[in-house]
C-alpha cells in the first residue's frame, strides 16, 4: 500500500497507472474525469467555512470609500456629464 504524501508533497502517478490506458484528464467529459472533479470540488466545498465578518467589513469599507469619493468627485463628474450631454444634444 503506497504511503500518503505529506501536505506539501506532490503525488506522482506510477508508470503502471498511466501506461495501461489513456489518462482520464485527456478527455474532460469522461466519467473518470467528471468523478474526479466532483470529488475535488466536494472536498473543497466541505473545507470552506467562509469568513462572513471579513466580507461584511470589506463591504462596509467599500461603501464608505464610494460615498467619500462621490462627495469629493461628484461636482466634477456632474460637470463632465453635463458637457458631454450638451455636445450630444447640440449634434
Amino acid at each position: 500500500m503506497p504511503e500518503k504524501p505529506m501536505p506539501n508533497e506532490t503525488l506522482e502517478l506510477s508508470h503502471e497507472a498511466t501506461s495501461a490506458k489513456e489518462p482520464f484528464w485527456v478527455d474532460p467529459t469522461s466519467p473518470e474525469a467528471i468523478s474526479a472533479a466532483k470529488a475535488y470540488f466536494a472536498k473543497r466545498a466541505a473545507s470552506d467555512r467562509g469568513d462572513v465578518p471579513g466580507w461584511v467589513l470589506i463591504t462596509l469599507m467599500t461603501a464608505g470609500l464610494v460615498v467619500m469619493m462621490w462627495g469629493i468627485a461628484g461636482p466634477a463628474l456632474q460637470g463632465v456629464f453635463d458637457a458631454a450631454m450638451n455636445k450630444v444634444v447640440a449634434f
